[in-house]
């Protein structure tokens, strides 16, 4: 059975707009990173599966979602795209509207806090991330099943990424924070002449925080392989869970 109508679910109140529906209390329109398990579980469970299967019934949902981003990033621009740093013709990528949980609660943060910065300043940084992250996964689920790949979407998102929160040859990301690095070496979303010094500066915010790392719910199921990362890239820092 092919889930057209597939309904990514953050919390038990909300009906995204991606499918049609709206929130009682939040009108969240596409919580980035949540709702990516639309295109992230089908692909992960086939690569330890090597089941075809699994893509072949979750493709037009996983193709849904990434669609319903993209009109997102294309008909909507927020106060960041508006007065902050500019991509030029890639703007139509960068995600900047709507309500995301973000990163969600850092280590120290604050809930109503958080929910509230997040609605007066949607985290573009993380929504494009994970706009460019299930793009490039939808183009190679597209050619594991010899569908048409549009290959040239995912690296417009990964460009307009970079364009938009990378800087000084990926040694600044975003805001500065151990989860934009985390995010952007674990998506790929640098080329490899940038990734030693975004490395190094993960490394130097990790010691900054004296060893202790400062994730919130969605990078840090990443930070193993990142870590590991940093590791083989001699950044052997002393990293305190």
């Amino acid at each position: 059975m092919a889930h057209r109508n597939f309904r990514p679910v953050s919390t038990g109140r909300e009906w995204s707009e991606f499918s049609g529906g709206r929130d009682q209390q939040y009108a969240f329109r596409a919580a980035a990173g949540w709702g990516d398990t639309a295109v992230m579980l089908p692909w992960t469970l086939h690569t330890y599966y090597e089941d075809l299967e699994i893509l072949r019934r979750q493709y037009p949902s996983m193709c849904a979602w990434v669609d319903s981003i993209a009109r997102i990033a294309a008909e909507s621009s927020g106060l960041v795209r508006r007065f902050g740093r500019r991509a030029g013709h890639l703007e139509r990528y960068v995600v900047d509207t709507g309500m995301h949980f973000g990163e969600w609660l850092r280590p120290g943060e604050n809930m109503v806090a958080q929910m509230m910065r997040n609605k007066v300043r949607p985290p573009a940084e993380v929504a494009t991330a994970y706009f460019a992250h299930s793009s490039r996964l939808l183009a190679r689920a597209a050619q594991q099943l010899d569908h048409h790949s549009d290959a040239e979407l995912a690296e417009q998102a990964r460009s307009a990424y970079r364009a938009a929160f990378v800087q000084e040859g990926g040694a600044r990301i975003g805001a500065d924070r151990q989860d934009d690095y985390v995010r952007a070496l674990a998506f790929g979303l640098l080329e490899p002449v940038e990734q030693p010094r975004a490395a190094a500066r993960l490394a130097a915010l990790i010691e900054e925080n004296g060893g202790h790392l400062a994730t919130g719910f969605l990078s840090t199921p990443m930070l193993l392989s990142v870590c590991a990362f940093l590791y083989r890239r001699r950044n052997r820092s002393r990293v305190r869970l």
